[in-house]
């Protein structure tokens, strides 16, 4: 600028120095000025040299002139100094001419153009003349200060009566014709986005000088009133749709109607969507005068133009409008905004003409809301559904369903309904539906509608959507009402439709897509062969539903009930019930049975459903399809199976017991077996649905296959019993209905009448051979009460005579009686064992009493009482130890030869001989080995307590069987009957055996127990789902097997039994599990030898009894014992349990495992929980074991659970644990592994006791008060520990102790400082541990295996401590503050070294990150500043403070905050910055000029980080301060590291302080950025001009409207070309462009394509211009393109920019929260997000190697 041949002339002048110097002097003075007045002295000074050297055209020093000029037209200054400093600016414009003055009006108006909008009344005039008289001779050359020319001027059309508001008009007119028209409206409009202070007279003027109509306009006019049509002057009216000014909104409105009709294409209809979208607002604010204004243009003006022309422009914007609210409305955070777009719609439907007209096309959007208000999650569902049920309200509802339907529909056809299904079924759920139009019409037509729906899917196969529409449809369905008889102005017509719609569709669908496409054959594609596998059986059930249930909805019509007419559809699904896919045809089978329990129906006649029983024929089809779908290949149906039965029976009972009958009596043997097994499984699956009793003829026929001579058809009924005996009273009713039929009774033990003696016999060979089939009947039928009929049929058994005299000496004449009230003349029948036997006497002494009674009949009777006789006998051998010393003798002779014979059987696999052997071998054992003194069964086994026998036998006989139970054979024999293939379910009669002969074998148990367990857990773990139907049963009897080992394994020694039984009530035979009291602590040393074993003792353990053996054996073993209840107590691995079924199955077994386990906990604890650690410490390395959770949830059903117990039997597990380790290492002498020697190591230990205490509320801390004491000797025995993983779960553990304790343990002053200390060790410890980082840096040659485990375990103890020790502490120590301050300095060294290490390596970073987060949480505790403020102060002020990474900038920010707010934290600062900027100082004597300016810098940066930790305007009252060391700092000459770090500090000052805070700084901000910009010579320093274009970067962000009337002097208000014939102004980053060579590289640029707007400028460093000029060349025009978006800020993503500055490693894009690291994340998710354009570069690797992160 200055290099012009007549400045340079002007330059050489002998008087031109003098004129610089005296210039320079009077600007100096400036600095001294103490008041306003002295400023007034200094602008005449200045006067006077400017007349001294009039000769000279031209102005020295102009920046510094300029600047000083400025500063004195502060807004905040009076007047009077404000005319004088205007008189002197017109003074200096006459001298140097419109040329030069144009040339630089950049530098003349930075102080001009601020002060016109807050200038007085007596100062305005004198700017004004100042524009007319020298700017508007400008012309064009005032083209690159339009904007803020423009902006300048605004302020005086704020009044229309104002005194100015004429001139300025005519100003803005005159300067609109002297410039290019497309130029100042651009400019115009840019003012209308980006100033809300001048946006109303911006659009008043607007609105004044824009045509009002297009056709009055040229396509070039239109170019230049409405330049950037589609995202300048859009985004302008939009900014002022949405002002929070009334004013401002309503001229914006008229504008709108005005100049922008509808019905012009000034705008596309995008963008009149998104206007629209804006301006549907204003009805929110309920004003009239915006609402009119609103209607107008959306209907075409203000007489509200006809329909047709809202139609055609007004209805697709509105539409559109509401559209793009609620897409706006998903990313709202207020319940305001969520419900915004339909509080418009509410708003709108006040005017019929707009909102009756867009309702109907807007609706989905409403019914989208809706659904999205229903996710979960959703933080304002009830605001939205309350608000959406308003609006519905205010509908006619007709609209509604209309509008549903038709989304169905529109979405049909584009082949992908889904969403339209799951909206209305949302919708639907939120309707009123109880208005009779509703229900006779909108529900029908609705069901019509997705019946034509479901025809077009089922027509295109499309399975998945077709059960959705179908489900919907049942769920449309459902909210139909009743059909009410007596209604009768009911309209029917709807839903008669409906159904014929829905037969239509019933028709096609099982005729095209089920009957005509057999499994498998019609389609090669595999996933249509899917969806017929999963999918199509659903579909036809939900059909077949909807059909029957449509039926079922209307009544019978008048004279359908005497019509047999065939439905359509009746034929179709008979034949799906005949399809060969067994899940399709149960589901049609389903169907049928409903239909004729509805009927009659509008669909089955009563005649019709009477044909069809009465013919039987149809009913016989299905019921035999029915029974061969109960195959065990189709289990995943029988369920439902058994209900169709259930449905059928009341109706067509004869049909049923007819199909089952012919099964169970087939010639066939395979035939009779798997119809036995076919009716066990429908037993099994009725009983759990019904108390009915159903099937009674088939029971019959089912019982007697127990006696069959047929052994496989034998077995097959019995393993039926043994699945049964739950419910015997199902299987006993039946048959005691039969023994107490009237024809039975009798008087005074005679028979009255003749009675079927033939159903008599069978039904006690039947009873017999039931009992003798499984003993578990009489056990099970002791705990029944007998049902109400039986007990009515009992109690007419006996009938009085009065009249009859009682012979009370005759046995004979005495009647068999029930007993009454507990007396002893009689039977107690008070449960069915009882009543049977009563039962069964009554037959034994009959006497026929006729003596004229048949001869055949009295056979017969004798033949009952032998029966009888011999059934009671045996009921009774069940019953009671009545046995003889015969038959105890025949049973020891018999035992080893049925022991032979079962173990040919198992070799043989004979399944039926093994059965009957075992049962034999069963009564073996109980009829003689009952003599010697049988353990007590526990209570849960029953069948033990059943089958005992009194002990009679002399001890002599006991031998014999001892020599069996030694030998290994018997054990072999049954370990191989487990092991073998459980076909016919064999196992569960093996497993019943040990169960039963448990309590005879107590002598011999230690050989018994570990195998018999280990046996029985390997076939636990083979079931991959243990609670599906099939498995259960097997699981159950394996558990409780296991249940009666454990019991009688683990209980007390014979001579504690003995002291126990005499205590007893000797009237409970059954005791409980286990009795015995909390072991001593010396049972310890008796199990597991390798781990409790305690080596001071040379005394020899004494000889253990059996039973010490047997526990011995059952502790070893323990382990697989839990680990196979733990499989099976989740069920599968693989999914959880998905039908009822399952789950009720899975409360079977875990209740069966917790009354297991429980005892053990309570008699047992440390032997139960050594087996837990043993499973803690084998799955500790399985990354998703899922045992751990299962284990807890085991222990949380425990009710003999306490916590002092637990705490106790792991202390002395890890005591155990670490003597035994000793032992071995001293026994090694420190060779061999001596880790894997000792089976679990005290960490897993450690590691269950922080689980379990983690999943233990607070409410039980009264309960753990009790087991401190173990805990602390727990800890202080730890301490010793060489595993540094122990002091982390300690302190773990610690935390979680307190945490639920903690106030508990507060009350207790001893326990209080016992808590203290364990604490403070223990911390201390895990610090020490974290320590080994360093060390882990300085490794060398060491295995780098083991270097990352150590250096991982240091750095999770660093964050154990951060995250933990704060609260810890503070819970601790309480109130007692001076203890809890100097505990923390103890451990502050150690944290403080890692703030200390700089090293960029990603362990330092870490630790640092972890170490300030023990810091962040101190801040929480005031009482502890005094500790650590000195440490962090000089952390702060160290020379490497800021090698970080972004994780530690947070933490920093939050400390250095409470430093500077809570100290005097920036009174220090202010010292230390100030010392720093003085350029004389005697410390810095042997200090270079570049270390010294880096020290500055530095300090300023210190500064920079201060302001940016605080809050907004935080530090307000100290910005005078700031500006002016930040003034001092730019005075520093040739200190580039100090500039550069003045331009951060000062994108740091707009960040956190107010803009207009900063009003008197910015002719200074401006002044320097056009010094380092190039303004007298051109920029060298890269980083330097880097950092200046940042700042500007960041201020054309914010809103800083003193920034935005200058912005101009740096980028160009718009890439238009323009020319004067003037030398115009060019910019200053444009002019370092200029001189530099052509490039289209903007290759450092964050080029703007986000909805938010972000920093163009992200790069960190350049080294040369080279690099940097050419990527500027774009900034303008990038800028430009940012500003007009008229989006709001990326504040966060703007912070990070910010903070990138602050870190001086070298290379950060790695670092998480980086700004190319945050881009490429973004880039990878969503291609449309913000992008970085950067050529290819060499990513520096993230490495554990220093020079990855060098520092700056």
């Amino acid at each position: 600028m200055e290099s012009g041949d007549a400045d340079a002339e002007f330059k050489k002048h002998s008087r031109y120095r003098s004129f610089h110097s005296d210039i320079e002097k009077e600007l100096a003075s400036f600095d001294k000025v103490k008041e306003w007045a002295d400023l007034v002295q200094c602008l005449k000074r200045i006067d006077q040299v400017l007349d001294k050297y009039s000769q000279f055209p031209i102005i020295p020093a102009k920046l510094t002139f300029c600047k000083r000029m400025a500063q004195c037209l502060n807004p905040s200054l009076p007047s009077g100094v404000h005319v004088q400093t205007l008189k002197t600016f017109a003074k200096v414009f006459d001298r140097i001419g419109p040329e030069r003055l144009a040339r630089d009006i950049g530098l003349f108006c930075m102080g001009i153009f601020p002060l016109f909008q807050h200038a007085a009344t007596q100062v305005k005039p004198v700017i004004l003349k100042i524009y007319e008289i020298h700017f508007l001779p400008l012309g064009s050359a005032l083209a690159p200060c339009l904007s803020g020319l423009i902006m300048s001027l605004l302020p005086g059309l704020e009044e229309e009566n104002g005194e100015f508001y004429d001139r300025c008009r005519k100003l803005l007119d005159y300067i609109s014709k002297k410039t290019s028209s497309q130029l100042f409206f651009r400019a115009l409009w840019k003012c209308v986005m980006v100033s809300s202070t001048i946006r109303l007279p911006a659009i008043s003027y607007l609105t004044q000088r824009l045509p009002q109509h297009k056709n009055e306009m040229s396509k070039e006019s239109v170019t230049a009133f409405i330049p950037d049509a589609s995202t300048l002057v859009r985004n302008a009216l939009r900014c002022g749709l949405r002002d929070a000014q009334l004013l401002t909104q309503r001229a914006a409105m008229e504008l709108l109607i005005t100049h922008f009709r509808l019905d012009e294409d000034l705008f596309s209809q995008e963008d009149l969507i998104v206007l629209a979208s804006s301006s549907l607002l204003v009805v929110t604010r309920r004003e009239v005068s915006l609402n009119r204004r609103l209607y107008a243009w959306l209907l075409g003006g203000a007489n509200e133009a006809d329909a047709a022309w809202f139609k055609q422009y007004g209805k697709p914007v509105a539409v559109g409008a509401v559209h793009m609210l609620f897409e706006e409305m998903s990313n709202s955070t207020t319940a305001n905004g969520v419900t915004l777009p339909l509080r418009v719609l509410m708003a709108l439907l006040d005017k019929p003409e707009i909102g009756a007209e867009i309702i109907e096309p807007l609706l989905p959007a409403v019914f989208r809301c809706l659904n999205g208000a229903s996710r979960e999650g959703f933080k304002y569902a009830r605001e939205v559904k309350q608000t959406v049920s308003q609006l519905f309200d205010m509908l006619d509802p007709s609209i509604i369903w209309s509008a549903m339907a038709e989304l169905f529909v529109q979405q049909l056809e584009t082949g992908d309904p889904v969403e339209a299904i799951v909206l209305i079924g949302e919708v639907i759920d939120l309707l009123p539906l109880g208005e009779v139009q509703t229900q006779s019409i909108h529900l029908p037509d609705m069901l019509c509608g997705l019946a034509s729906g479901l025809s077009s899917l089922a027509e295109q196969e499309k399975y998945p959507l077709l059960l959705s529409a179908l489900q919907l449809t049942l769920r449309v369905y459902g909210k139909m009402a009743p059909f009410n008889t007596n209604a009768k102005a009911f309209d029917t017509t709807g839903i008669t439709a409906a159904m014929a719609a829905f037969e239509e569709f019933f028709v096609d669908f099982m005729t095209n897509n089920v009957l005509n496409r057999q499994h498998g054959e019609s389609s090669s594609d595999a996933v249509k062969m899917s969806d017929f596998d999963l999918l199509l059986p659903r579909c036809v059930y939900l059909s077949c539903k909807v059909l029957t249930n449509l039926e079922s909805h209307l009544p019978e019509p008048e004279g359908g009930a005497n019509s047999d007419q065939e439905p359509e559809w009746y034929r179709l699904l008979l034949a799906g019930i005949e399809m060969p896919y067994a899940p399709i045809s149960c589901l049609c089978a389903s169907s049928y049975a409903n239909a004729l329990k509805h009927s009659p129906s509008a669909g089955i006649s009563s005649a019709f459903r009477q044909r069809i029983v009465s013919d039987g024929k149809d009913v016989r089809m299905v019921v035999e399809k029915l029974w061969s779908m109960l195959h065990f290949s189709l289990t995943s149906i029988h369920f439902r199976i058994a209900k169709v039965f259930l449905a059928l029976h009341d109706s067509c009972k004869e049909v049923i017991t007819a199909v089952i009958g012919e099964a169970l009596l087939a010639s066939d043997i395979e035939t009779r077996v798997d119809g036995c097994n076919r009716f066990a499984l429908l037993w099994r699956l009725v009983g759990d649905m019904t108390t009915k009793r159903v099937f009674s003829d088939n029971l019959l026929l089912m019982l007697d296959s127990l006696s069959d001579k047929e052994p496989v058809v034998r077995l097959a009924g019995r393993t039926w019993l043994a699945a049964s005996i739950s419910k015997v009273e199902r299987i006993l009713d039946p048959l005691l209905l039969v023994l107490l039929d009237p024809s039975t009774a009798r008087f005074r033990n005679r028979y009255r009448t003749t009675y079927d003696a033939r159903r008599v016999l069978y039904v006690l060979r039947i009873l017999k051979a039931v009992i003798e089939s499984d003993f578990r009947v009489i056990s099970n039928a002791q705990n029944k009460v007998i049902t109400r009929d039986v007990l009515a049929l009992n109690q007419q058994q006996v009938i009085d005579d009065p009249s009859a005299a009682r012979d009370h000496h005759s046995p004979d004449d005495m009647d068999l009686r029930e007993s009454e009230n507990g007396a002893d003349d009689g039977l107690q029948v008070d449960n069915y064992v009882g009543l049977m036997a009563l039962t069964a006497m009554r037959f034994v002494v009959g006497q026929v009493g006729d003596q004229d009674a048949a001869a055949e009949f009295i056979a017969q009777n004798r033949v009952v009482q032998t029966t009888s006789a011999e059934f009671l006998r045996y009921m009774l051998l069940r019953m009671t130890d009545t046995a003889q010393l015969h038959a105890a003798n025949i049973a020891r002779v018999i035992q080893p030869y049925v022991l032979r014979e079962l173990g040919r059987a198992v070799t043989c696999s004979d399944l039926v001989l093994q059965v009957e052997l075992l049962r034999l071998l069963q009564t073996v054992v109980m009829l003689y080995s009952g003599w010697n003194h049988p353990r007590p069964p526990p209570a849960a086994s029953t069948s033990a307590s059943a089958l005992s026998v009194s002990p009679a036998t002399p001890s002599g006989l006991g031998a014999r069987w001892e020599s069996i139970c030694k030998s290994t054979s018997f054990l072999e024999i049954l370990i191989s009957g487990l092991q073998q293939p459980n076909e016919a379910n064999v196992r569960h009669y093996w497993l019943e055996f040990i169960t039963a002969t448990m309590p005879y074998l107590h002598n011999h148990l230690a050989s018994f127990v570990s195998p018999l367990c280990s046996s029985m857990c390997d076939i636990i773990v083979t079931f991959e789902n243990a609670h599906d139907s099939v498995s259960i049963m097997n699981v159950v009897i394996v558990l409780r097997t296991l249940h009666v080992i454990l019991s009688y394994g683990l209980s007390k020694e014979p001579e504690r039994e003995q002291l126990m039984d005499q205590q007893k009530d000797e009237s409970n035979p059954a005791l409980t599990l286990i009795t015995m009291p909390l072991m001593p602590v010396q049972m310890l040393a008796g199990f597991v030898k390798d781990v409790f074993v305690d080596d001071s003792s040379s005394v020899a353990p004494p000889q253990l009894t059996p039973s010490a053996e047997a526990r011995e054996e059952l502790f070893k073993i323990l382990p697989l014992i839990l680990r196979a209840m733990v499989k099976v107590w989740s069920g599968s691995s693989s999914a959880n349990a998905s039908t009822t079924d399952e789950i009720h199955n899975k409360y079977i077994v875990q209740d069966l495992i917790t009354r297991t386990l429980d005892p053990i906990m309570a008699n047992y604890p440390s032997e139960l929980l050594f087996s837990i650690c043993c499973l803690w410490e084998q799955d500790k390395h399985i990354p998703e074991s899922t045992l751990q959770e299962t284990v807890l949830q085991i222990l949380q059903t425990f009710d003999s659970l306490r916590h002092d117990v637990v705490f106790g039997s792991l202390r002395q597990i890890v005591a155990s644990v670490l003597r035994s380790r000793s032992k071995i290492q001293r026994g090694s002498n420190g060779s061999g592994d001596t880790v894997a020697s000792v089976p679990i190591h005290e960490t897993s230990t450690l590691d269950f006791l922080n689980r379990y205490l983690s999943v233990h509320s607070s409410s039980s801390a009264e309960s753990l008060k009790s087991a401190w004491p173990d805990f602390l000797m727990l800890v202080k025995e730890q301490m010793a520990s060489r595993t540094p993983a122990t002091f982390l779960l300690l302190l773990r553990t610690f935390d979680l102790y307190v945490e639920k304790a903690g106030s508990i343990l507060m009350q207790d002053k001893h326990k209080v400082r016992e808590l203290q200390e364990g604490t403070t060790k223990v911390v201390e410890l895990c610090v020490k541990i974290s320590s080994d980082i360093s060390s882990t840096l300085a490794a060398g040659n060491r295995d780098e295996e083991s270097v990352q485990r150590m250096r991982a375990l240091s750095l999770k103890a660093l964050g154990l401590v951060g995250g933990t020790v704060p609260d810890l502490y503070d819970s601790v120590f309480g109130d007692d503050k001076e203890r809890a301050c100097n505990a923390i300095s103890n451990i502050l060294p150690t944290l403080v070294s890692f703030l200390k290490d700089h090293r960029p390596h990603p362990a330092v970073l870490a630790g640092a990150c972890a170490s300030l987060q023990f810091f962040s949480g101190l801040l929480r505790f005031p009482h502890t500043f005094k500790v650590w403020r000195k440490d962090i102060s000089d952390l702060f002020y160290s020379s490497d403070f800021f090698h970080l990474d972004f994780n530690a900038v947070t933490e920093w920010r939050s400390l250095i905050n409470h430093i500077m707010t809570v100290d005097k934290g920036f009174s220090d600062l202010k010292k230390i910055l100030s010392k720093s900027l003085l350029t004389h100082q005697a410390s810095m004597m042997f200090v270079s000029k570049e270390q010294e300016n880096r020290m500055r810098a530095r300090n300023i940066k210190r500064l920079s980080f201060v302001l940016y930790s605080g809050e907004v305007d935080q530090y307000q009252t100290q910005l005078s301060w700031i500006q002016e060391k930040l003034a001092e700092a730019l005075r520093l000459s040739d200190a580039y590291p100090v500039y550069i770090e003045v331009f951060h500090c000062l994108r740091i000052l707009l960040l956190r302080i107010s803009p207009k805070r900063l009003a008197s700084f910015w002719p200074v901000i401006f002044a320097e950025l056009m010094r380092f910009l190039g303004f007298s010579r051109a920029p060298t320093h890269a980083p330097l001009v880097l950092s200046a274009c940042k700042f500007i970067d960041v201020a054309l962000l914010v809103p800083a409207e003193e920034f935005k009337l200058c912005e101009w002097l740096f980028v160009h208000d718009s890439s238009s070309a323009f020319s004067s014939n003037l030398e115009l102004f060019v910019p200053f980053i444009a002019r370092l462009c200029d001189a530099s060579p052509a490039s289209d590289s903007n290759s450092l640029l964050n080029v703007p394509k986000g909805p938010l707007r972000r920093p163009l400028i992200i790069e960190r460093h350049v080294e040369t211009m080279d690099t940097l000029l050419p990527y500027l060349s774009t900034f303008s025009s990038l800028a430009y393109e940012s500003t007009i978006l008229g989006s709001d800020i990326d504040i966060e993503f703007l912070e990070r920019v910010v903070e990138a500055d602050m870190i001086e490693f070298k290379h950060i894009d790695k670092f998480e929260h980086s700004p190319v690291r945050l881009l490429t994340q973004e880039e990878a998710q969503q291609s449309d997000d913000v992008t970085v354009v950067a050529p290819k570069r060499q990513e520096p690797k993230f490495t554990s190697q220093a020079a990855s992160l060098d520092p700056l």
